[in-house]
């Protein structure tokens, strides 16, 4: 059945992939895994090879940005591969790991979140704050993408097409239309795949997180999760 943890706990989640190999030589293939941030914190991952002998080694790394990712080699041509993660992961509200992340390039514009662009400025004029809070501007451009109403057919994901063609169900557009508001207003924000702490068949879900008072604080634009943050 639906429901929403209410408290710590722990989450399973789960993950995977099938691809074909389409070389002869070693080749090498990133996978997501849970991450220690904020207030969660993986207890064990498992993953499964079928079949067992198409990855030769399985490695944890540590990227640039802070992201620990599993790098899988494998090897072999024309064979097809399936990858099947699971995970159990405390959620805590506490912050176990401080997000230190650096504000700065995420206040200008991109292709995805089009902050300069007029369309943009005027929404984000429109429904920012009276108290002028980002707290209550992320509750605003929540509200706002809740009651939008479909015009036509969607023909990109970023922020500008998803304003026009009105669609409010596809939570990577959200994210990107938020990112977008929140940037025209001069406050950090940024797109975060997340595995959302609901008992629904989803192996992600792209959040917002904006940075205000000194801090990364993220809501949900799709209002799978109804609450700020």
């Amino acid at each position: 059945p639906a429901g929403v943890m209410k408290q710590s706990g722990l989450a399973g989640a789960t993950g995977g992939v099938h691809l074909k190999l389409t070389s002869g030589g070693p080749q090498e293939v990133i996978l997501p895994i849970p991450q220690l941030a904020d207030g969660q914190v993986p207890i064990c991952y498992f993953i499964r090879c079928t079949p067992p002998d198409a990855a030769d080694e399985f490695r944890l790394r540590t990227r640039e940005d802070c992201n620990v990712v599993v790098s899988v080699r494998l090897a072999g041509r024309g064979r097809e591969v399936q990858f099947a993660w699971s995970a159990v992961v405390l959620l805590t509200p506490r912050t176990a790991t401080p997000n230190t992340t650096p504000p700065e390039p995420y206040r200008t514009a991109t292709p995805c979140a089009q902050s300069q662009a007029a369309e943009i400025g005027k929404l984000a004029a429109d429904i920012w704050p009276g108290t002028g809070k980002a707290t209550d501007f992320a509750a605003r451009i929540q509200r706002h993408i809740q009651l939008t109403k479909r015009k036509e057919q969607p023909r990109s994901l970023d922020a500008l097409g998803i304003l026009r063609s009105g669609e409010n169900s596809i939570c990577t557009a959200n994210a990107n239309l938020a990112a977008a508001l929140m940037r025209a207003k001069d406050i950090a924000c940024r797109s975060v795949a997340v595995v959302p702490p609901i008992s629904q068949r989803l192996e992600m879900h792209r959040i917002a997180e904006f940075f205000d008072d000194n801090r990364w604080q993220s809501f949900d634009p799709s209002s799978l999760r109804t609450d700020i943050p």
